[in-house]
């Protein structure tokens, strides 16, 4: 029989006694009723017992799964959303042997039927697939009647492609007709993200001894966790040093002189050096600015601003913060700059990330249109 101990730190461990009879542990948990469904499923297993394993149902496997996750805490935060609303409640019930292929197929259809996007439709059957995958591994599908081995339901799954990608990347005269209109910090922060291809995260968990003025670079070492409220390493823990432009250097130059190096901010931080100096993009209160407020002024300015075309003006039009992002990176592969070098400065783990940059570079549209006349 499973059973469950409350630890110090008030979580739940479960526990449960092997073939041996003895005691064993199933891992921590934040409550009970998982500490005991982890253990309970610990004990079937070691004791070999097909008829029990073949009863076990998605949601009481879940976590068991839970326990081996290792994400971000806003990741976390996103997986739990998704349960909740999509997977759960179509496979929490049924037991792990009885997901099959053609019924997960059935899911994506009613999902395409209730207009999900493409994108969201691949992280439901990711996730479907990452907690059958675990299942497989620890033997808690027993084999088919006739001996077959259990796969995991989801692979050969027909998911639809993603969406195209929103990102848009802003020409030099957008940009300059954009920052024309933003005033004060809001301009400070558009010149800071559009200089250095920052996440916000990152520039918010920018601190000032990271900047070094002399060398005109930006060190890319921490990032802010909104959900958790802590600072982290950057995504990937691509650390990275960013060279700036002069005019960004002294724009950071002159901030600084106004603010100086301040306070650190008063944020747990999780697996990270703790900083010794404050944030470059802080509130009143020294803490990372909200992204939200900063949005909202970018993408009115981009509705205002206008750039000329030919004898035309154009309107500029809805800009997201992260596309600033994004025409740092074009204005680098346009310039020449080699694709690896831009996927270092971005912190992009893949090469196959930044490779969407690379149409932007092609040298030789020219020759093709000389040839067509």
């Amino acid at each position: 029989m499973a059973w469950a101990t409350q630890l110090p730190s008030k979580k739940w461990r479960g526990m449960y006694r092997d073939s041996d009879g003895k005691q064993r542990s199933a891992g921590t948990f934040g409550r009970k009723t998982d500490a005991l469904l982890a253990a309970d499923l610990a004990e079937k297993r070691v004791r070999n017992d097909p008829d029990s394993l073949g009863t076990v149902t998605f949601s009481e496997f879940l976590p068991t799964w839970w326990a081996q996750r290792i994400v971000q805490p806003t990741t976390r935060k996103q997986d739990e959303s998704k349960l909740d609303n999509r997977v759960t409640p179509r496979w929490g019930d049924v037991a792990l042997k009885d997901i099959s292929r053609p019924d997960v197929q059935q899911w994506v259809a009613d999902m395409r039927s209730d207009k999900l996007a493409a994108s969201t439709i691949q992280k439901h059957v990711n996730l479907l697939s990452s907690v059958m995958r675990l299942a497989l591994d620890k033997g808690m599908i027993p084999a088919g009647a006739r001996g077959e081995a259990p796969v995991n339901p989801c692979r050969g799954v027909d998911v639809p492609k993603p969406d195209p990608s929103p990102e848009r990347f802003l020409t030099r005269a957008e940009a300059d007709a954009v920052r024309a209109v933003l005033i004060g910090f809001d301009q400070f922060i558009f010149d800071l993200l559009i200089g250095t291809g920052m996440r916000w995260s990152e520039a918010v968990g920018l601190t000032w001894e990271r900047v070094d003025l002399e060398r005109n670079t930006v060190d890319v070492v921490l990032a802010y966790d909104r959900a958790d409220k802590s600072l982290k390493a950057t995504k990937g823990h691509a650390a990275r040093s960013v060279p700036i432009g002069a005019t960004l250097g002294k724009l950071l130059a002159g901030r600084l002189a106004a603010v100086g190096f301040g306070e650190p901010p008063s944020l747990p931080c999780v697996n990270v050096p703790t900083p010794r100096s404050g944030l470059v993009v802080a509130n009143a209160a020294g803490l990372p600015y909200d992204s939200a407020l900063f949005a909202k002024r970018l993408d009115a300015a981009a509705r205002v601003a206008s750039v000329k075309v030919g004898r035309q003006e154009r309107k500029v039009g809805h800009v997201r913060v992260h596309d600033l992002r994004h025409s740092f990176a074009s204005w680098l592969v346009q310039a020449g700059v080699p694709i690896q070098q831009v996927q270092e400065l971005l912190g992009h783990k893949s090469i196959a990330t930044t490779e969407r940059y690379a149409k932007l570079g092609r040298s030789w549209d020219e020759a093709v249109r000389n040839v067509l006349g």
